[in-house]
């Protein structure tokens, strides 16, 4: 059995093809695993706080895998391996492929296909002003950016990054182009995969349940067949005053050449933002929690109010790097 990755920033569409995939005899799949994201970041000094002092674990792995014979290569193989033996145990060993869709794994994806020589990795790519607009629908439409900072922001960079310097490697998919022309896009997917072609007759979602409490629920229940009408949703959600000119802002950010790298016009989308009618209702909402975002970005606030609980219960909560 071998790993299949869908790589793609949250609200892209993931599940959509996950679950298009997931009705193939030869995948099987979970909702989202995510345990390569600790292994992995075993061999990071930064991004963790922990109590046990990630840098200290840090400090702590290198010297163990110095020790091995072939270092790093040897731990990493390691963890390959052990990732594998899950796949099997979880989608049985009579299964060709096992779908792993983390969207975190946007933080670790070249990392993972350093792991897979034999693996196949998917990058799907969707428009981002509708990935941040999704997401926001994840918040019950409030303004809680600050929490998807690490998606919008590092998660594209390496996402981009990645899919450039694996060209050859890996298969690249827009959201726009599968909902739109799904037995063409599902063909690119099967051959990329190595599988027979039987999508004449359109694409069958795997109905039941994806085992696990991630991945996206709203769009399982509202979706039973692939649909177009979800590219365009993002233009109700960011047309307000506050929210567009912080979308400008985010596309000026991404750049010309990566919008284009992934398929989007900068001038095109900047157009579609302007000509949007604008709502004011959410304003002083959206205000209040940009201005909050900034300061938990700043201060990290969940880490400080873990501390406080901790102090509340006898105990002491030190989150060391």
């Amino acid at each position: 059995m071998e790993p299949v990755y869908i790589f793609s920033l949250p609200r892209s569409g993931s599940t959509l093809l996950q679950r298009s995939l997931a009705g193939r005899s030869e995948i099987a799949t979970v909702s989202e695993p995510w345990f390569l994201l600790p292994l992995i970041y075993s061999l990071k000094k930064e991004g963790v706080y922990a109590e046990y002092s990630h840098r200290t674990l840090y400090s702590a792995i290198e010297d163990f895998y110095q020790q091995l014979p072939g270092g790093k290569r040897d731990y990493m193989e390691s963890i390959a391996v052990f990732a594998k033996e899950l796949y099997e145990k979880a989608g049985g060993s009579e299964k060709m492929y096992f779908l792993d869709k983390t969207p975190r794994y946007h933080l670790i994806c070249q990392e993972i296909i350093d792991l897979f020589p034999g693996g196949k990795f998917i990058f799907l790519w969707r428009n981002p002003l509708a990935c941040l607009a999704s997401r926001l629908h994840s918040y019950d439409g409030n303004w809680r950016v600050h929490r998807a900072r690490v998606d919008l922001y590092t998660g594209l960079v390496n996402l981009v990054n990645t899919a450039k310097n694996n060209e050859e490697q890996v298969l690249q998919v827009r959201y726009e182009d599968f909902v739109a022309f799904p037995e063409q896009e599902m063909r690119r997917i099967l051959d990329y995969l190595s599988l027979s072609d039987d999508v004449e007759d359109g694409i069958h979602f795997n109905n039941s349940s994806l085992k696990g409490r991630m991945g996206d629920q709203r769009g399982v229940s509202k979706y039973t067949e692939v649909s177009v009408n979800s590219v365009e949703e993002w233009k109700k959600t960011l047309a307000s005053p506050v929210r567009k000119s912080w979308a400008k802002r985010y596309l000026e950010w991404i750049g010309e050449e990566r919008l284009a790298y992934i398929g989007h016009d900068k001038a095109a989308l900047v157009s579609e933002l302007k000509e949007l009618d604008s709502n004011h209702k959410q304003m002083a909402s959206d205000i209040t929690r940009i201005a909050f975002g900034a300061l938990d970005s700043l201060l990290d606030i969940e880490i400080v109010l873990e501390k406080i609980k901790a102090r509340r219960k006898g105990g002491i909560y030190l989150p060391l790097r």
